[in-house]
């Protein structure tokens, strides 16, 4: 009986675990991480990216799967076209200048500390 509860639970938990939050939205006005969501999984199609899609003004954020990541590489080397896919948990947000500004702020201190 205890090993029924067990795997019980370890059904109910496995799913929430193995899935990815991303966050999910269209926004004109370039950042629009209010929506970090859990993507949906099924035994048909896996949602196990976050896709980021800028055309023009436009900024798309969603989950994706890693099948369209690919077919999304149709916008290398276009100006007006940028797409990113990821596939940790909110990756898909709005900039990677964040952590390098902070590398830089931590290094800055470090340097002053050793002088």
């Amino acid at each position: 009986m205890k090993f029924l509860a067990a795997l019980l639970v370890l059904a109910i938990t496995v799913p929430a675990v193995l899935s990815i939050k991303c966050y999910v939205c269209t926004n004109t006005k370039g950042n629009c991480n209010e929506n970090n969501k859990d993507c949906p999984s099924s035994s048909i199609i896996k949602y196990d990216r976050c896709l980021k899609i800028k055309v023009g003004d436009v900024v798309t954020k969603s989950c994706s799967t890693k099948a369209l990541c690919d077919v999304m590489k149709f916008c290398d080397g276009k100006s007006e076209c940028k797409a990113s896919c990821c596939d940790s948990d909110g990756c898909n947000a709005s900039s990677a200048l964040a952590p390098k500004f902070v590398l830089v702020c931590v290094a800055a201190m470090v340097t002053k500390y050793l002088m």
